[in-house]
């Protein structure tokens, strides 16, 4: 029923929402650093990727909670 509500929604021009975090001087520096270097094209394209590696290495912590919540509990009627 969720993916039927979202297919009916309209998208928004970048699919994606904004968000603020603060951050030390000493890690935005960091941030700074590995931007200036050519790892990463600016800070967004840096917090993307890290925000994506600690979803993936934390993804089986994800997929058994999904797992957990969509337990029926009780009696369900028969059809």
């Amino acid at each position: 029923m969720v993916e039927r509500l979202e297919a009916l929604r309209p998208r928004s021009v970048t699919d994606s929402e904004k968000i603020t975090i603060n951050l030390g001087h000493v890690d935005l520096g960091h941030v700074d650093l590995l931007v200036r270097d050519g790892f990463y094209s600016n800070r967004t394209d840096f917090i993307r990727t890290a925000i994506r590696n600690q979803i993936e290495r934390h993804a089986d912590a994800a997929r058994q909670s999904v797992v957990r919540r969509s337990l029926d509990l009780g009696l369900i009627p028969a059809p």
